[in-house]
């Protein structure tokens, strides 16, 4: 016997003792019927048959889940056991709330800005308009619905500007009357109709100094792919910073492309800076 054969006889060599009682079940049960006559011979073939095939299809059926469940189980057990030699437990803890417990991504995750005067005389803040359009897709197959959230900087509230509040929402094909959501959106969205992903329009207008900075923080699983900077006040520029990169000045009608992954609680901020101000070098005291 070559050792490939070999190999797969040991592979299923409980499925064939399992057809193997079977059919012995089954042989049992056709020498019972050819014994009508002999009661006795009969009712003790025929039931010893009919128990060993019932066995057979048990065994098959609880041995291919276990089977199944042990396998699974080994491999996180592995795969726990070796990331915690990697990292510290507690990262480790952490790494798996963050990830591996996510339901959903993010992908296509693109950013415009634009700065605006303000209309008070005298104001030293800006009206900062900011659109966010992006995919939320599941994770993992079983995933139906996922649950999506934006808030506002609500601590920089002015009344008599009506700042800062959200101007449009779009969920799927559904638009949502932005006037009827106070500083928190959040809502659970289905994935059934949706196999590519249900595309999400949120748009903002938020109060920020200048100079001054604002942070977009990433409440999950995020794909950024691009920012654009589609206007600015005059003799302003930003500058972009995200994780530990160096940070990009951009201009008005200008854009970055970034391509990464956001872990949630990443943010991506804007600093905005007079034109006479040079931008700062970024330390790795400053990035902690």
């Amino acid at each position: 016997m070559s050792k490939d054969a070999h190999d797969v006889l040991a592979k299923y060599k409980y499925v064939l003792q399992l057809l193997g009682a079977v059919m012995l079940g089954l042989l049992l049960i056709y020498l019972a019927a050819r014994l009508k006559k002999h009661e006795t011979s009969h009712d003790v073939l025929n039931e010893f048959g009919i128990a060993i095939v019932i066995a057979a299809v048990v065994t098959f059926t609880y041995e291919t889940y276990a089977r199944k469940a042990l396998a699974s189980e080994s491999m996180t057990k592995v795969f726990e056991v070796v990331m915690g030699d990697v990292f510290d437990n507690r990262l480790w803890a952490e790494m798996r709330t963050q990830l591996l417990q996510k339901a959903a991504i993010r992908r296509a995750f693109s950013v415009r800005i634009s700065l605006e005067e303000s209309p008070l005389p005298g104001d030293n803040r800006a009206i900062l308009w900011v659109a966010i359009s992006y995919r939320v897709d599941a994770l993992r197959e079983r995933t139906q619905s996922v649950k999506i959230y934006h808030y506002l900087d609500h601590f920089m509230r002015d009344a008599a500007a009506n700042l800062p509040r959200f101007t449009d929402i779009s969920v799927g094909g559904e638009v949502i009357d932005p006037r009827k959501i106070d500083h928190e959106f959040d809502r659970d969205v289905s994935l059934r109709d949706w196999p590519n992903g249900v595309p999400i329009i949120v748009e903002r207008r938020e109060l920020v100094y200048v100079p001054g900075s604002y942070n977009l923080i990433m409440s999950d699983l995020t794909e950024v792919e691009i920012i654009r900077v589609e206007g600015l006040l005059e003799k302003v520029d930003v500058d972009i910073y995200w994780t530990l990169q160096k940070p990009i000045r951009m201009k008005a009608f200008e854009a970055c492309r970034i391509n990464r992954m956001f872990l949630p609680g990443h943010a991506i901020e804007f600093r905005f800076n007079r034109q006479s101000v040079s931008p700062p070098e970024r330390t790795a005291k400053g990035a902690a």
